[in-house]
Order: C-alpha cells, then sequence, then structure tokens
C-alpha cells in the first residue's frame, strides 16, 4: 500500500510540475544570450529536476538508439575515471560528462509528455531578435569590434549560429502565422554571427547548406523549395545584410588575415598569430595521440607534455599557453587517446542517426525536431574542427537542452498524453 501510495504521489507530482517545463524552456531560449550564464544555469537546472521527476516517475521503456546513446554518454564518463586515478586530471574532468548524462533525464520527459515546437522557435526568435539588438549596439554605438554580451565572441557566435540553424529548420517547414516571426529570427541570428567576426562558427552554413540540398534532393522536394517566395526572399536579404556587414570591412579584414597567418606559418613557422598557433597546437596534440594513443595523457599533464617538446624543438614555445588544442576531435585524442576520438565522434554520430532515421518518417512537429536536430549536429560538428564546443560551458549547455528536446520530440509517441495538452503530440 506504501508503494502505491508513494507511486500515486510521485505521479501526481509530475503531472502538477510539467506544465512549467514548456515555458522554462521558452525563457531558457529568450535569455541564453542576453543574460549572464547564471540566469541560464539556474533555467537548465530547473529543466533536468522537472526531467528527472517525470522519467522517475513513469519509468519508460527505451528503444535501441537510446540505450546506445546512453551507453555513450556513460562511456564518455567512465573514460575520465584512469587519468584521475593516474594523477593526469582532476575532479573537474568529469564536469562534462556528467552534464552530458543529463540529456536522458531530458530525452525521456520529453518523449513521455511531448512537447509544443513553439516553446522552442518563438524562444529562440524573441532571443536572437533582442540579443541582435544588444550586439548592434555595442558593435555600433560602444565601438566594440568583436561583440558577445556577456560572453567570448566565439561562444557567443557558436550558439547564434545554432539558433540560426533551429530557426531555418522551422522557417522550411512551417507555414504559420508565426512564419514571419521565424525568418526574422533567423536573420537576426546570422546579423549575430557576422557582427561577431567568428570565421570558423561562420563555416557551419556550408555543410547545412550541401545537407539541406542533398535532404530535399531525396525527398524531391528541391524544385519546390528552391522555387519558393519564401525561400527566395530569405536568401535575398542574407545576402544583403552580408554584403551591409562585409563592406564595413572588419569581417574581410578578418579573412585577408587568416589568409595571410597560414602562410605565415607554412613559409616562416611563425606562431604568434591566432591561425598559426591553431596549427601549431593540432600538431602537438597529434603527437600526444601518438605517444599515448590508450588513455591520451589528460588536461593536467597537458602543459607538462606539450613543455617537454618545446624543450627537445618540435614544438614553438607559443603553444604551452593555450588551455586546449582549438580542435574538439585533436584535443579528445590528445586528453584521452583513441577511445576518447571514438567517443567524440560517437557522440555527434549518433544524434545524427536518430536524426536521420526521423526524417525519413516525420511529419510537423517530429519533422521540425528531426531537421533542426540534424542541422545543429552538424554545425557542433563544424564548429569543433576549429573550436571546443564541447568543452567550453555555454555551448555545451545549449547542445545538451536542444539536442534532448529534438529527440525527444521524434521519440514522443501519439498514444502518450502530453500534460501541457492533453491527447495531442506537442
Amino acid at each position: 500500500m506504501n508503494k502505491l501510495n508513494s507511486s500515486v504521489l510521485t505521479h501526481s507530482l509530475a503531472e502538477r510540475l510539467w506544465p512549467y517545463f514548456g515555458w522554462l524552456v521558452f525563457l531558457f531560449f529568450t535569455t541564453f544570450l542576453v543574460f549572464d550564464r547564471v540566469v541560464y544555469a539556474l533555467l537548465a537546472l530547473f529543466l533536468v529536476v522537472i526531467a528527472c521527476v517525470i522519467a522517475y516517475a513513469y519509468r519508460l521503456q527505451w528503444d535501441k538508439e537510446l540505450r546506445v546513446l546512453a551507453w555513450v554518454l556513460v562511456a564518455n564518463l567512465l573514460l575520465a575515471l584512469p587519468n584521475i586515478v593516474l594523477g593526469r586530471d582532476g575532479l573537474i574532468s568529469l564536469e562534462n560528462p556528467v552534464r552530458m548524462l543529463m540529456m536522458l533525464p531530458l530525452i525521456l520527459a520529453v518523449m513521455y509528455s511531448g512537447l509544443r515546437i513553439r516553446f522552442i522557435s518563438v524562444g529562440l526568435a524573441v532571443g536572437m531578435l533582442v540579443a541582435a539588438l544588444v550586439v548592434g549596439w555595442q558593435y555600433y554605438f560602444l565601438g566594440e569590434d568583436r561583440p558577445g554580451i556577456h560572453y567570448n565572441p566565439l561562444l557567443f557566435s557558436e550558439v547564434a549560429m545554432s539558433a540560426f540553424a533551429v530557426l531555418l529548420a522551422a522557417s522550411l517547414v512551417y507555414r504559420d502565422r508565426l512564419a514571419p516571426l521565424y525568418i526574422v529570427g533567423l536573420l537576426a541570428a546570422f546579423f549575430c554571427v557576422i557582427i561577431s567576426g567568428s570565421r570558423g562558427t561562420l563555416i557551419a552554413i556550408v555543410p547545412m547548406a550541401f545537407y539541406l540540398m542533398w535532404w530535399g534532393w531525396r525527398r524531391g522536394a528541391v524544385n519546390r523549395v528552391f522555387s519558393s517566395r519564401r525561400f527566395l526572399w530569405i536568401s535575398a536579404i542574407m545576402l544583403i545584410l552580408s554584403g551591409l556587414l562585409i563592406s564595413s570591412g572588419s569581417f574581410m579584414e578578418r579573412i585577408h588575415l587568416a589568409a595571410k597567418q597560414t602562410t605565415d606559418y607554412m613559409e616562416n613557422a611563425n606562431t604568434e598569430t591566432s591561425i598559426s598557433l591553431r596549427l601549431e597546437l593540432w600538431r602537438g596534440a597529434l603527437m600526444a595521440g601518438r605517444d599515448h594513443p590508450l588513455l591520451g595523457i589528460g588536461f593536467r599533464e597537458r602543459h607538462t607534455y606539450l613543455n617537454q617538446k618545446i624543450a627537445d624543438g618540435e614544438l614553438k614555445p607559443y603553444v604551452a599557453n593555450s588551455r586546449h588544442a582549438h580542435n574538439d576531435y585533436l584535443d579528445a585524442l590528445q586528453s584521452r587517446g583513441v577511445p576518447g576520438l571514438i567517443l567524440q565522434l560517437l557522440i555527434y554520430g549518433v544524434p545524427i542517426l536518430i536524426f536521420m532515421r526521423g526524417l525519413a518518417e516525420a511529419r510537423d512537429e517530429k519533422l521540425f525536431a528531426a531537421l533542426a536536430g540534424m542541422l545543429v549536429t552538424i554545425s557542433y560538428a563544424t564548429y569543433s574542427l576549429t573550436e571546443v564546443p564541447m568543452h567550453n560551458g555555454q555551448p555545451l549547455v545549449f547542445y545538451i537542452v536542444i539536442i534532448s528536446l529534438c529527440i525527444g520530440i521524434i521519440k514522443h509517441t501519439k498514444s502518450a498524453v502530453s500534460a501541457d495538452n492533453p491527447r495531442k503530440s506537442g
């Protein structure tokens, strides 16, 4: 009887809490880039707590895809333990793997109860409009060359480009009265990326475009998409916006500077610039992976290893001052060996598999979730070539939340009861 009463109380608590989940999602996305990190950290914590209550109350069955994802996330956590035992890392190395485990309750909660996509798409659109106004003020009136509100412009631009990807999916999938808001929001996100001056982040638009063309061709929708007025208007406005911002000179100066820095590194072994420093750091990471393929060298021992290579004349001195390898894949190889690199690839690969299978049969909300999740994952996989979004808190938290919500929406069945809209899927 006590067990039955406990179960009833748990279910009752879950039902009372769930209606707040969607509005917390909305607030999370509207404020993510505008307010300080304390705000998004607290909102993410509340989301996870509610998700844990839902996941515990209903104890859903996991399908094969979710079990594979769970094993990857658990292995990602366990792989940090050997280097802690060996003294190559501190307990801080567990922080991001533990954060990533929070994907599981978020997925299960949305998988059971469903979620209206407007909490995501409208929240991001409003958030990006406000962010665009703030960075525009910083750039044009305060004279900041690379604005990012409270954050490093690289981290700011990674989240802004990911928001662009989600809103692009909403703009392509939905034809409702909120479609203009999605379009304006994605243009605001694109404005934020350009004005932040981030070159590596902007590259993500290339693989996204190629994927969309391939996806449209597979669905036989290329002609319809490319001939639609909406697509033409989005493309035209993006081109005009790009032209206006690029004509200011600062962005093109950074492109020319990147080419010059690459040439200096190749011809003169100059590692005092941002591009050439990255190239030298990548050399160092490959050396670490070659010398320690099983477990890597850990984060704590990284400077010791690099300083030894500098003393041996194999690397230039400037690499010792960097906190990471400026590449998520090589950073994983350097710090956790070949198993770490494989897990990093799986962290992107498993969601891509889920989204690809979802796109094959999805409609409406599920189509939006599958397409948005795919574009965001492609974006992060691209950022990881020149930066470390899986190492930095802000882009990592955004990835955890948006990918979890998208997977949960795909997995949600119409027979499940949505707590915020009973008997509907979201």
